[in-house]
């Protein structure tokens, strides 16, 4: 007969809260920002500063998310190595939302190998997001003026055909 690990109803409460909480907050904020749609706009688009403040931009997304992106990577390296380590899942002590068979042996470590897979996967991420923001940035201007040519020329396109 397997072994049953039984969900914990403060962590299952404390995390229905947090989900909770999180959308009611994040929600109004979203919100907010949209009303500053028009001042974003305008602050990019001040002569002469546009390109710096496109690479302030990338760089400070590229900044939040490879560090979401390596705090993900390293819990989800532990998470698999306590799985290893135990040849259990969960791993003891671990307390689960929902109740949970519990896998030892080969299929312990089969799940533990295939989330250290994905915590690979999440570094190979990394790089490539900051290998892209560098691109970027070293590019940006070559990008705003193509942007700028493809536009003008639309517009410029569109404006012959309606005369005619």
């Amino acid at each position: 007969m397997s072994e049953i690990q039984r969900a914990d109803p403060k962590t299952r409460h404390s995390t229905i809260i947090f989900t909770l909480v999180m959308v009611l907050v994040l929600a109004p904020i979203l919100i907010w920002l949209n009303s500053y749609a028009e001042s974003i706009e305008d602050w990019f688009a001040q002569p002469g500063k546009t390109i710096e403040r496109v690479k302030l931009t990338i760089s400070i997304l590229a900044v939040v998310g490879f560090f979401l992106l390596l705090f993900l990577a390293i819990f989800t390296f532990r998470f698999a190595r306590a799985i290893l380590c135990f040849d259990r899942y969960p791993p003891p002590n671990v307390k689960v939302i929902r109740d949970v068979r519990v896998r030892r042996g080969v299929a312990a470590r089969r799940i533990g190998r295939l989330i250290q897979a994905y915590s690979v996967v999440v570094v190979l991420l990394l790089v490539s997001l900051i290998v892209a923001a560098w691109f970027l940035i070293q590019n940006v201007d070559r990008i705003v003026s193509e942007l700028t040519k493809r536009i003008c020329m639309s517009t410029f396109t569109r404006m012959r055909h309606e005369r005619i």
